[in-house]
């Protein structure tokens, strides 16, 4: 459980993974006490008001009762595809029940139940050769092991007799994975609104302006099935579809309910859990 109080305009934010009545009055002392030192912020407008929500379809029952022995059968299928070829394979599958509510004294509930499953798998051989294959969905029978094992193997086995390349330009062709990590990162440093107001983004002074290649466009939609939906942050604001690079040229960033108080402008629900912003 996670807790922001708001004293004025400080802020103080306390934490607790024991739900007893005086386990979780305590934390609200803790944050309590952590605000009453902490200077008026400036910036703060207030916590975020109720609202409306879209629907997002984020619950599978499938996935919410898939047991450890069936996670198991699955593990035990992928080694022995492994064991078939010469390899070892090593990784992780797990799903998973959560139940997100967010409130606060504005009046404001956001409540949404969600399950996901992913399985992460590292194939490793002969001559430092090594695959790699993950999937996630909030439905477990999304996760085909037999296609992860083939992919992750094949890449493994492809990968035992590599060659060396004098240096030089050449084409590379990234596949999703890559990709994921790349745009995480790009995230990660410079689309959200704190970033490029403390001027540390690389969109600073480029918004409107040509950042990529024109065959580059990115958005952020946190309904779209093709993801993981969810119809609120961690404040309770509703979601919204933000157009980051369009065409290669800048177009925005994300904010949360601070970032957008401090530029009179609305956030788009990408709020994080305390004690961020």
């Amino acid at each position: 459980v996670s807790i922001r109080v708001v004293s004025g305009r400080r802020i103080g934010a306390a934490s607790t993974n024991m739900l007893d009545e005086q386990s979780l009055k305590t934390a609200v002392d803790k944050a309590l006490e952590i605000a009453e030192t902490q200077r008026e912020n400036p910036h703060f407008r207030s916590l975020p008001s109720p609202a409306e929500y879209g629907r997002a379809d984020t619950f599978v029952e499938r996935t919410a009762k898939f047991t450890p022995m069936e996670r198991a059968e699955a593990v035990q299928h992928i080694i022995a595809e492994a064991q078939k070829n010469d390899v070892i394979a090593s990784g992780a599958f797990s799903t998973e029940t959560t139940d997100l509510i967010v409130a606060n004294s504005l009046g404001l509930w956001a409540e949404q139940s969600l399950t996901q499953a992913k399985l992460n798998l590292v194939v490793t051989g002969d001559n430092d050769a090594s695959g790699y294959a993950n999937h996630f969905s909030k439905d477990v029978s999304d996760i085909d092991c037999q296609a992860l094992a083939d992919e992750a193997i094949g890449k493994c086995v492809q990968s035992t007799t590599p060659i060396s390349l004098e240096p030089g330009e050449y084409t590379v062709i990234l596949e999703p994975y890559a990709v994921e990590t790349l745009v995480a990162f790009l995230g990660y440093i410079g689309l959200g609104a704190l970033a490029l107001q403390e001027g540390r983004s690389f969109m600073c002074g480029k918004l409107g302006q040509q950042i990529t290649g024109e065959n580059v466009t990115i958005w952020d939609d946190g309904l779209s099935p093709q993801g993981m939906p969810i119809p609120f942050d961690f404040e309770g604001v509703p979601k919204q579809k933000v157009v980051l690079i369009e065409n290669g040229i800048a177009k925005g960033v994300v904010y949360d309910s601070y970032t957008a108080g401090k530029e009179g402008t609305m956030s788009t629900g990408h709020g994080l859990p305390a004690p961020n912003t």
